[in-house]
């Protein structure tokens, strides 16, 4: 189950407030198991839920009137949601008055040859239309992940940069295997005494 804290606004400020609870009952000794977890975006809280044997279909978030502005965010949410243990958050910040602000950065645990080893998520509400956007940088290192993080409304830097990239690519490419060069030859006459074919 996901839900909101409410009790968070009152707490230590930027503290997460989205908490994912898993149950798991034992029938046999009557008893059940209790494990929480808060998070600082759904999604995340959704991983954590899965890592537990959660069914994904089954996951029923807290009731929220806020839609995703674009396409791209949803496709970072399943990205975020299916990661499994590749993520390792460092921190994060819930901004609770407006512009609601949120973000976490991450360690990437396997990061390709192409990707930035530090990832920042920022997600941030249009309260005018009842959305929100969730966007994804890269960083080299926490260092310059923080620093971005001094303000929000600055670009983020792409999870890939062009020339690593094109590394990667000069790296992953096969060479050619060369081919023996053959000569062309002349068609020969059919020996004597075989008739030719038609």
């Amino acid at each position: 189950m996901i839900a909101f804290d409410r009790s968070a606004v009152c707490g230590v400020p930027g503290e997460p407030d989205i908490v994912a609870v898993h149950l798991e009952r034992d029938d046999t000794a009557g008893t059940i198991r209790a494990a929480m977890a808060t998070e600082a975006l759904v999604p995340l809280a959704e991983r954590w839920l899965i890592s537990r044997g959660a069914d994904p279909e089954q996951l029923t978030p807290a009731a929220n009137p806020i839609s995703p502005a674009a396409l791209l965010t949803l496709q970072i949410e399943e990205f975020l949601r299916s990661s499994g243990d590749r993520f390792t958050v460092h921190t994060s910040y819930t901004d609770a008055s407006e512009p609601y602000d949120i973000w976490v950065i991450a360690q990437d645990t396997a990061p390709s040859l192409a990707e930035a080893p530090v990832r920042v998520w920022h997600s941030r509400r249009q309260v005018d239309d009842d959305t929100y956007t969730l966007r994804e940088g890269g960083f080299a290192d926490l260092d310059a992940a923080y620093a971005w993080t001094r303000d929000t409304s600055a670009p983020l830097p792409p999870v890939t940069s062009p020339s690593a990239r094109a590394a990667a690519a000069r790296k992953n490419t096969v060479p050619d295997i060369a081919r023996p060069h053959l000569s062309p030859t002349s068609a020969q006459p059919p020996p004597a005494g075989r008739p030719r074919s038609r």
